[in-house]
């Protein structure tokens, strides 16, 4: 898959221990903020996601392999510490540390 939406349900608000544990499919709903469907990773699985948007963020992945952030949520993103603005984009190279409404994952963007 080239494009993976991160973001949380609308109902999940209380924290569950683990590991990023979703993936495609995992989100279900209407969608929110950005319009479109729903989140592909649900990121309230993770913690406490209330400041996480419906539709928070985008992975993109371009054909020459590249993998791009899109910002489409309330909030900022921050890829390893530099913050990308409402409607931003950065591009992601080797493994970085996404912050997502205070939630932090890893996101290697290398092929093994």
């Amino acid at each position: 898959k080239s494009e993976v939406v991160l973001g949380r349900k609308a109902a999940t608000l209380l924290p569950n221990a683990g590991g990023v544990t979703g993936g495609p499919g995992a989100g279900t709903g209407k969608g929110g903020e950005g319009g479109g469907a729903a989140a592909d990773v649900d990121l309230g699985l993770e913690g406490d996601a209330s400041r996480v948007s419906r539709r928070h963020a985008v992975l993109r992945r371009h054909p020459s392999g590249v993998w791009w952030l899109d910002n489409i949520g309330r909030s900022s993103v921050y890829v390893n510490g530099a913050e990308v603005a409402r409607g931003g984009c950065q591009e992601l190279a080797g493994r970085v540390l996404l912050v997502l409404g205070g939630l932090r994952l890893v996101f290697d963007t290398e092929s093994r």
